[in-house]
């Protein structure tokens, strides 16, 4: 699951990661990305090699709803279903982006209140989740949104949640955004990301709250 996250990463680091990427004159640090809001987000051209960097409603509006107050907005695609479900199967073939994170946050369940951990790479690098983006119409009304793509948990995951996003490595940023690219290959690029690679401290109870922003959020506890 993945129902918030962070993305403070230096512009540079976009750049570096993303090949050189327009970004805009000000790019915020964000502590507390929620559902509903505008995220971060990279598209691709038609054969993946050139990136896009945007900002994109997360929760997915399908281009086929009749409404823009279609109901059912998921921020999340299961990896065993996202090939097959209606909601999801046209823009998985056709619509994939990266959602750049520098980490997520996840709740511990046998806690009250429950303790938020946060859960990044060990070396603090930027990454990129798998997602889908949608553009739905009605007239000159045009709206961007986007989900991200989860699948099963990892050693560090697992015992906070069973699903974690699905993390594109950067040699398979081309391969997941260009068109061309077959099912199958998409398919196996879902797959839990290394264990090894990743780590989760608990932070403060300020990320809790959907309102709250700003470094206090990744504020470690005192041990």
């Amino acid at each position: 699951m993945c129902g918030r996250y962070a993305f403070n990463a230096d512009p540079n680091e976009v750049k570096r990661l993303f090949g050189n990427v327009m970004l805009p004159e000000v790019l915020e640090a964000r502590y507390n990305v929620a559902p509903r809001q505008k995220v971060p987000t990279v598209l691709g051209s038609a054969d993946g090699t050139e990136c896009r960097f945007g900002f994109i409603t997360w929760g997915l509006l399908p281009s086929w709803a009749d409404t823009s107050e279609h109901k059912i907005r998921p921020i999340n695609a299961r990896d065993d279903k996202v090939h097959s479900s209606g909601m999801f199967r046209q823009a998985f073939a056709k619509r994939r982006c990266l959602l750049p994170a520098t980490g997520f946050y996840e709740w511990q369940q046998n806690t009250m209140p429950k303790q938020p951990f946060h859960v990044a790479m060990r070396d603090r690098r930027l990454f990129a989740m798998a997602g889908l983006w949608e553009c739905w119409k009605d007239g000159t009304t045009k709206i961007f949104t986007c989900c991200s793509i989860t699948t099963e948990p990892n050693d560090v995951l697992r015992p906070f949640h069973d699903r974690m996003p699905v993390i594109v490595r950067p040699e398979n940023f081309t391969e997941w955004l260009a068109a061309e690219t077959s099912e199958k290959r998409l398919r196996e690029l879902l797959k839990p990301y290394p264990a090894s690679e990743m780590e989760a401290f608990p932070v403060s109870g300020h990320v809790s709250k959907v309102t709250n922003e700003g470094p206090k959020c990744l504020e470690p506890l005192a041990a």
